[in-house]
């Protein structure tokens, strides 16, 4: 299961995974993306929670790849990825070097407190109309 949120006041996507994620899924996954992503402005973020995720299916890959190479295209300028447990993660990393451009910066973190901190540090989230 995922949710897809577009917010526009802090120019960010936000997308969450819970319980088994399929390439079924997967392709519902990037139609959502590519829709919501058109309403954000160029260096948008890109957060990624998998906190909830219990097993992603190697079968979804070329559709994560797709909503890599969607992301890049519409401007994205940071990931920031929660993947609590290393065996929950299906080669992000390798992925990510091939589908995002090398001007967006990837993060990826272990835990929710983590991301947050994080975030505070190299994006405050101000809305987008209070930002220079």
């Amino acid at each position: 299961m995922f949710c897809v949120a577009a917010d526009s006041r802090y120019n960010a996507l936000v997308v969450t995974f819970e319980g088994i994620f399929d390439s079924v899924q997967a392709g519902m996954l990037v139609k959502d993306i590519q829709e919501k992503v058109r309403g954000l402005k160029k260096d948008f973020l890109v957060f990624t929670d998998m906190t909830d995720l219990e097993r992603m299916d190697k079968d979804a890959v070329p559709n994560i790849e797709m909503l890599m190479q969607t992301c890049d295209t519409y401007g994205a300028a940071t990931v920031v990825r929660i993947i609590p447990q290393p065996d929950k993660d299906i080669g992000f990393n390798i992925m990510s070097k091939f589908h995002y451009s090398p001007r967006v910066k990837i993060y990826t973190c272990r835990s929710r407190k983590e991301a947050h901190g994080l975030l505070r540090k190299i994006c405050p989230l101000k809305p987008a109309s209070e930002r220079p």
